[in-house]
């Protein structure tokens, strides 16, 4: 839910540069660092290993779950 709330504020910062650059012809919206946009990548990339995490350990409960004979 972070890298979705992120997000929205990056796609928000950068309609604000490009409102900058294209209307206001400010050359150094171009160039403008966006770190919500930084941080929303980072987030994404730890939502993606968590889930990956959870995948494994829930195949790895499930395995160990099944009864042996």
């Amino acid at each position: 839910m972070l890298s979705f709330l992120v997000s929205q504020m990056a796609v928000d910062r950068q309609l604000d540069f490009a409102t900058k650059y294209y209307v206001q012809r400010d050359d150094d919206a171009f160039r403008a660092r966006n770190r919500p946009a930084e941080w929303t990548v980072r987030l994404n990339w730890c939502a993606c290993i968590s889930f990956g995490i959870g995948v494994v350990f829930t195949v790895w409960f499930a395995v160990l779950s099944i009864p042996t004979r």
